[in-house]
């Protein structure tokens, strides 16, 4: 039951496109949080979202500085020819 409810929430904040951490599938589940550390399967899985969720950051970060080098370069042509 208890592994049931923590799986629905996931889900739920997968779907939706929310958080997944230990607090947040904590409160929509009501499952303690020290049952999602204890139980690997769940830890794993929040862990997994998490990892997940920090690669696509790194990769939008990455995208935002080489998009802020080209708008240096830019910058820096239009101030020369100024």
């Amino acid at each position: 039951m208890t592994l049931e409810k923590a799986d629905k929430a996931i889900k739920e904040l997968s779907l939706s496109q929310q958080k997944i951490n230990f607090n947040s599938v904590s409160q929509l589940s009501g499952v303690s949080k020290t049952f999602l550390y204890k139980n690997q399967e769940v830890k794993q899985r929040i862990e997994d979202f998490r990892d997940k969720k920090i690669k696509e950051l790194e990769l939008e970060h990455k995208k935002f500085k080489e998009q802020l080098e080209l708008l240096r370069g830019k910058l820096y042509e239009q101030v020369q020819h100024t």
